[in-house]
């Protein structure tokens, strides 16, 4: 037992990246550790262990909500794309037909509006859906700075991969320069699916901009505020409506959710989230650069410091340029600044190079 009361708080001196190994799984990236930092927490989800134990009957999952691969992000301290909380739907003051379990209540990659298959299925095959375990999931090295040489700003990453209503879904997770929060997913299937990139925020919602290329939505709440830059290789379309979030014993909250929607077999969305204060523009000046099917590029001019990012993400392996950035990697990252290379890093590749250089 300790008694933290008598414990002195001391702040890490490393880059507040947090990749766990365990069971759990999640990624939390930070600003800093204080009480007003900017963080992004992806989760795996704990989902039912209907297939583990024979005779393979459905049993009750422990946590039972459909939010495999969920991200949470708040904004200068405030929670704001969140997590609708518990499903009390026994309390006197629950709204009539609440379901929190459900997946559009989650910031999570739907595939024909679900997460998977509402039935076991036995021995682990594609639709593993509501009944998949953190052991099920495949990940890629995690890059933190910690770990690798405490290169603090570079790009901190994480992925995860599901496999549900006959999809594999890789949701990657990045901290580029420890300025912005990027979310690339991979929708990858034999079949035509409709896939929706679903958030869910707290406070005032604004759609900013409604195109098939390109979304942009804000949450503005006590003064901080989440901006939602979208891309996809499919032509996008957006619903936004109401949904509940559980905030305390018997209270609830009216919570606002974007939907986009894409159709197609093997798919992309690139996203780029951006924190800030209440009422402020963007700061970031976003251009997608033209590359090949299967993947997506984008350039991020910060508009009042000196430095342009290039964002890639793609499906396969192929050798792409997009800006000064080549690459056969899943994800890649490129800083600079008018004298030359900041910074850059690959995930899930083998090359990159900059302007030819190796």
């Amino acid at each position: 037992l300790v008694d933290w009361s008598n414990v002195p708080s001391t702040a890490p001196t490393t880059s507040p990246t947090f990749l766990t190994t365990g069971q759990s799984r999640v990624s939390v990236f930070r600003t800093d550790w204080s009480t007003t930092s900017d963080y992004l927490m992806m989760s795996a989800g704990v989902d039912s262990p209907g297939t583990l134990f024979p005779p393979f009957v459905s049993l009750p999952a422990f946590h039972s909500h459909n939010d495999t691969g969920e991200i949470l992000v708040a904004a200068k301290g405030q929670y704001i794309l969140v997590s609708p909380g518990y499903n009390r739907t026994d309390l006197p003051t629950s709204p009539p037909g609440m379901n929190l379990q459900v997946a559009d209540h989650h910031n999570v990659i739907l595939v024909d509006g679900n997460v998977g298959s509402t039935t076991a299925n036995v021995g682990g095959g594609p639709n593993l859906g509501q009944f998949q375990r953190p052991e099920n999931f495949v990940h890629t090295n995690r890059l933190d700075s910690t770990e690798f040489g405490n290169f603090k700003g570079v790009s901190d990453f994480a992925t995860l991969q599901m496999n549900y209503n006959n999809t594999e879904v890789r949701r990657n997770t990045a901290f580029a320069g420890e300025d912005y929060f990027v979310v690339a997913d991979r929708m990858m299937s034999a079949t035509s699916h409709t896939y929706g990139f679903n958030l869910i925020g707290r406070g005032t919602q604004s759609v900013v901009q409604n195109s098939p290329d390109h979304m942009e939505v804000t949450w503005e709440l006590n003064g901080s505020s989440v901006r939602q830059h979208l891309y996809s290789t499919g032509p996008m379309s957006l619903l936004t409506d109401t949904k509940l979030m559980h905030v305390s014993f018997g209270q609830f909250e009216t919570t606002y959710r974007m939907l986009a929607n894409i159709t197609g077999q093997n798919e992309l969305f690139l996203s780029v989230m951006e924190t800030g204060s209440a009422g402020e523009s963007s700061s970031l000046d976003i251009t997608e650069l033209a590359v090949v099917s299967g993947a997506l590029a984008l350039r991020v001019d910060h508009l009042t410091e000196p430095w342009v990012d290039t964002i890639l993400t793609q499906l396969g392996h192929q050798p792409i340029t997009a800006g000064s950035l080549t690459t056969d990697a899943n994800y890649g990252y490129l800083r600079e600044t008018a004298s030359g290379l900041v910074s850059l890093m690959i995930a899930e590749g083998t090359f990159v190079d900059r302007l030819g250089e190796d």
